[in-house]
């Protein structure tokens, strides 16, 4: 079908470069910490020590994005919780210590997770009405002001 050639496309033109970085990001904090350098930062030292104490759902979680992308901007709105052990929404990611997007080994990814929603939606925004996108766009547009009503302006 044209949407399976679609977002085929799409996951090709996005997923070789980011596994090429994904290696080489590791492959870099690698030889930092080899050369007697810090390597904080990618995180292999985040991961030696906060990835084991994890629960497995926030284990599969950090494996699962690093690998395949999708929901790694859902990373800004976790917080570590549980003393360590899990992830929980929160209202301000940068009160979590260590933020939960420090788990991702490419950290500006996260972006592309969201790229990937948009080519699921893109097919079927296009075969709307204009009247419906206007109602799309006013929907999110209450949605945010609903959600800053309410505090979650972060």
């Amino acid at each position: 079908s044209h949407f399976s050639s679609y977002f085929t496309n799409r996951l090709l033109r996005l997923y070789p470069a980011y596994l090429v970085v994904l290696t080489a990001t590791p492959a870099h904090s690698l030889l930092r910490w080899l050369s007697g350098r810090s390597a904080a930062d990618p995180g292999l030292l985040m991961y030696e020590t906060h990835f084991s104490p994890l629960n497995w759902p926030a284990q599969a979680y950090v494996v699962g994005t690093n690998l395949l992308l999708w929901g790694q901007d859902v990373a800004l709105f976790l917080e570590l919780s549980d003393g360590g052990r899990s992830f929980s929404f929160t209202t301000n990611f940068m009160n979590s210590n260590p933020r939960v997007e420090k788990f991702l080994l490419v950290p500006q990814s996260w972006s592309l997770s969201i790229e990937l929603a948009f080519y699921l939606l893109a097919p079927w925004l296009v075969l709307r009405s204009t009247r419906v996108l206007a109602g799309v766009v006013a929907a999110t547009v209450l949605l945010r002001v609903g959600l800053a009503s309410a505090g979650l302006t972060f």
